[in-house]
């Protein structure tokens, strides 16, 4: 289904009460930032490769992450809606292989849910299941990340 598609039917279901672009906001104001964990990239960055993977569609990419400047430590954005396959599919988790270079055996997957953690972990890759900031630092330490 294209964007228009997509927007259009929501638009029909929801009885046209609002605009596209309205709609487009409105479904792109789930995401807000966890400052802490931003804050962390830009150290991250200088030591490691960093990718976004994400399942997302076009109108989250286009309405709702203009604003979230610390996406711009990442070196890449592997989105679900460009590549394909969402999480915990193995095909996006082997895209991030391809665009990082690396070998499995070299990525960590952080994510919140656990699900998906664990389809990272049965290819190869290291996972952080993320529940909240001490416990992120704790994994880093032990990981000697940081």
């Amino acid at each position: 289904m294209t964007q228009t598609e997509f927007i259009s039917s929501m638009l029909e279901i929801l009885g046209h009460i609002i605009d596209g672009g309205t709609f487009c906001r409105y479904f792109s104001s789930i995401f807000s930032e966890n400052v802490d964990i931003t804050a962390l990239l830009p150290e991250l960055h200088k030591n490691y490769k960093l990718v976004l993977l994400s399942n997302t569609n076009s109108i989250h990419e286009e309405y709702g992450w203009k604003k979230y400047k610390f996406l711009d430590n990442f070196d890449e954005l592997v989105l679900s809606h460009k590549v394909g396959s969402v999480k915990p599919e193995e095909a996006i988790y082997r895209k991030v292989e391809r665009v990082s270079g690396c070998r499995s055996e070299e990525h960590i997957f952080i994510d919140d849910i656990k699900d998906y953690v664990l389809a990272a972990k049965k290819i190869g890759w290291d996972g952080i299941h993320f529940e909240d900031y001490s416990g992120l630092i704790a994994e880093f330490e032990k990981r000697k990340i940081i």
